[in-house]
C-alpha cells in the first residue's frame, strides 16, 4: 500500500485536490492523502488523456464530498458546463432533502485502448463493478477487481486545458478490472446527518 502525502502530489495528476470536512464551509482547506491500495498496470496509465481524466474524476468526487464546487484543481480539470451540471445536482440534493453520500475514492478503471484525435479523444475502459458510494444501505465495501463492464468515453479538450465528457456508454462486454488504478482517502470522508444547502459553495459564475 502506497500513500501519497500532500507534498509529494503533482497537481497535474490526480492527488493535490481540496477537502473540506463536510458541512463545514468556514474550516479551512485540508488536503487528504490518496493512497494508493492498487497500482494501476496498464500500459496507457501514463496517457495524457487517461492522466487528465483520472484528474477530473478526482476532483469532481471532492467536489460532492465536501460540496466546495470552487476548488482550483476542479476549475483547471473540468470544464464549466460541467462544474455547474455537478453543482446543480448536489445543490438539488440538499435542496430535495436527499440522504447524504459520499465516496471513498473515485471510479475504479483501466484504460484498455485510447484515440487521440487532437481535441477530442475516445477512451475504452473497464470499469470494476464497485460502488464506492457511503449512504444509509450502503456501508464500505472491500473492493474488488475480478469483474467490470467495458465503457467507451469520449472527452474534449477546451481551450484552458480542462476536459469534458460528451459522450459515453456501456456495451455488454465484461472485462477484469486487475490492472485498475485504487485510489481511496485518508482521512476517510464522513457521512454527515443531512446536506445544508447554505453550506455549499457554488462555482463564481452560478446564480
Amino acid at each position: 500500500m502506497l500513500v501519497i502525502r500532500r507534498a509529494e502530489v503533482k497537481v497535474v495528476a490526480v492527488a493535490s485536490v481540496a477537502l473540506l470536512l463536510a458541512g463545514c464551509t468556514s474550516s479551512p482547506t485540508v488536503l487528504p492523502d490518496v493512497v494508493v491500495e492498487h497500482a494501476g498496470t496498464s500500459p496507457l496509465d501514463e496517457n495524457e488523456w487517461v492522466v487528465a481524466v483520472r484528474a477530473t474524476q478526482l476532483a469532481q468526487i471532492l467536489a460532492w464530498n465536501s460540496g466546495d464546487y470552487t476548488t482550483e484543481q476542479l476549475r483547471v480539470s473540468t470544464s464549466p458546463a460541467a462544474i455547474e451540471r455537478y453543482y446543480a445536482s448536489y445543490a438539488a440534493s440538499a435542496r430535495n432533502g436527499a440522504s447524504p453520500e459520499v465516496f471513498v475514492g473515485p471510479l475504479i478503471w483501466a484504460p484498455i485502448s485510447v484515440s487521440d484525435f487532437g481535441d477530442t479523444a475516445q477512451l475504452v475502459v473497464c470499469v470494476a463493478t464497485q460502488d464506492r458510494r457511503i449512504d444509509e444501505e450502503h456501508p464500505p465495501t472491500v473492493y474488488g477487481l475480478d469483474t467490470g463492464i467495458v465503457e467507451t468515453w469520449t472527452y474534449e479538450r477546451l481551450a484552458s486545458g480542462a476536459i469534458e465528457r460528451t459522450d459515453g456508454h456501456e456495451s455488454l462486454d465484461q472485462c477484469s478490472a486487475e490492472m485498475a488504478e485504487v485510489l481511496t482517502f485518508d482521512p476517510a470522508p464522513t457521512l454527515p446527518e443531512k446536506i445544508n444547502e447554505g453550506d455549499i459553495r457554488a462555482p463564481a459564475d452560478s446564480d
